[in-house]
């Protein structure tokens, strides 16, 4: 009983780090592993930033991802948000439609295999859009080494999802005790209308013990 405290506090102090608010405005694209929630996320960024900057500033794009049923997920969460979406197979397509959307905000929705080469092209690319990590919060070891230890790609920010379904998140908090790359939000569900909470070092722990 008296070591349980002792040790969340720790843990808790382990993974303290810069806060940042969920991103708003700009152009954003959202990188991570098959199955960790980027294009929910990518609808719930989306869907908050319209409610505060209005819908006809937002679009959304799906990059490279061939994937049965992509394509029609992001139309699904593009009818329920309001927010615009477009197809993108290539990178020269994609810079087409950054180009006509200059000004507007962009959520970009990547393919999950091999997502740190997608990455690595959008951060050669396109340098000005900023790449952020997605993992679920019990995400595998490797997933969060890819990320956090050995990853070339300058990320702008970590998101996690999945907060409602974290059965095992050591390996993530292991990963973020030893980087100290700022978490942007978090959120679980998969209703996009609510929208993604800041980072709460707390609330992991507690989902861990």
């Amino acid at each position: 009983d008296d070591a349980w405290p002792v040790m969340q506090r720790l843990l808790v102090g382990a993974l303290a780090r810069a806060t940042m608010a969920p991103p708003e405005s700009g152009v954003h694209a959202l990188c991570g592993p098959s199955g960790s929630g980027k294009t929910s996320m990518v609808g719930r960024l989306a869907y908050a930033a319209a409610q505060i900057h209005g819908v006809e500033n937002q679009v959304m794009i799906s990059f490279a991802d061939q994937r049965p049923g992509a394509w029609a997920q992001m139309q699904l969460l593009a009818a329920q948000s309001g927010v615009p979406c477009f197809r993108a197979n290539s990178s020269d397509m994609l810079g087409a439609l950054l180009q006509d959307m200059e000004g507007k905000t962009v959520w970009i929705d990547t393919c999950g295999s091999d997502f740190v080469a997608q990455a690595q092209l959008l951060q050669t690319d396109y340098p000005k859009v900023s790449r952020h990590a997605v993992l679920p919060v019990d995400a595998t070891v490797t997933s969060v080494q890819k990320i956090l230890q050995h990853s070339t790609v300058n990320w702008s920010s970590l998101m996690l999802s999945k907060l409602d379904e974290a059965a095992y998140p050591w390996a993530l908090i292991k990963g973020l005790t030893e980087e100290h790359l700022v978490v942007s939000c978090m959120a679980g569900g998969s209703r996009i209308e609510q929208a993604a909470e800041s980072f709460d070092a707390g609330r992991l722990v507690q989902l861990a013990m």
